[in-house]
């Protein structure tokens, strides 16, 4: 096992011209090239919006939600997370997706202070995707013995953190909707993949809510890979628009292009907390405000 951090660094290192190519194009092709700087190497991290409130009526007081994703084992690595009513990860909190991974994420995310505290996985938490795991456990576990998926979720529920996995839950007035799916993006199969034809089972499940939790991005928001190409799924985009209708959409998966983009509609928010080398950055904060 090795870890990604680890290959992401040697990548750079063997393709270093690819590397700055790629750098300079982000520069041109984005929006300002502190942005793009922020996304690979983590510079400029104080001219980056972090913060933001969308109005829900519902909401029976004003509420702060901290959000964070794709941490991949580097929680620890967070100094004191901002303070907040609701704190919430939408995916892949491991490398593998091992029971020994949850166990010490479950242990640090359920002693942090903030009152709520939402999970939905990511196409890294292997053990999470029960059909999957079954399958393919050996590829990711050292010992090659098969552990309980059910044991996996008893942690999280033990602990007090809801888990999401395509089912809404309540806070304070506010309805908030999770699911796990993302597109497969490549010839191999991790975590909750599922071809383009086969992922919209999933998104027709999907339901009115104030904030939508994915691991997914949604088409042309927080999208973008190294290459500075959206690869979003179109289809979450559509459903997000014309069914869920959210006043926030908050998801990962995609390193590359964090931050926050608001519409007239919804705000849009990738909070993964990992930059290209796997070092950690500071979470998203929302507050959730009423009319």
């Amino acid at each position: 096992q090795i870890p990604d951090s680890f290959l992401h660094k040697l990548l750079f290192v063997v393709l270093f011209p690819v590397q700055v190519f790629m750098i300079l194009r982000a520069c041109y092709v984005r929006e300002t090239y502190k942005d793009a700087l922020y996304n690979f190497l983590n510079l400029y991290s104080k001219d980056v919006k972090r913060s933001t409130s969308v109005i829900i009526g519902s909401v029976q007081r004003p509420l702060k939600f901290v959000f964070i994703s794709d941490t991949h084992n580097k929680h620890k690595s967070f100094g004191d997370l901002p303070e907040g009513d609701v704190l919430v990860h939408t995916g892949a909190f491991s490398n593998w997706g091992t029971l020994a991974e949850v166990t010490n994420f479950v242990a640090w995310f359920s002693s942090m202070p903030h009152k709520t505290k939402i999970l939905v996985p990511g196409n890294h938490d292997m053990i999470m995707d029960e059909a999957y795991y079954n399958c393919y456990y050996k590829d990711w576990t050292p010992d090659g013995i098969k552990r309980s998926t059910k044991e996996a979720y008893d942690l999280f529920r033990k602990h007090g953190i809801t888990v999401l996995l395509d089912e809404s839950t309540t806070v304070e007035g506010v309805k908030i909707y999770g699911t796990p799916w993302v597109r497969q993006y490549a010839s191999w199969q991790t975590a909750f993949n599922r071809k383009e034809k086969d992922i919209l089972q999933y998104w027709e499940k999907l339901q009115p809510a104030d904030i939508l939790l994915t691991h997914q991005p949604p088409k042309g928001f927080g999208d973008r890979s190294g290459s500075s190409v959206p690869l979003g799924c179109e289809h979450l985009l559509h459903k997000v628009q014309k069914v869920v209708k959210p006043k926030l959409h908050v998801f990962g998966h995609e390193h590359l292009d964090v931050g926050i983009f608001e519409t007239e509609s919804t705000t849009f928010v990738n909070a993964a907390s990992v930059d290209n080398f796997y070092e950690i950055r500071e979470p998203i904060v929302v507050e959730v405000v009423p009319n």
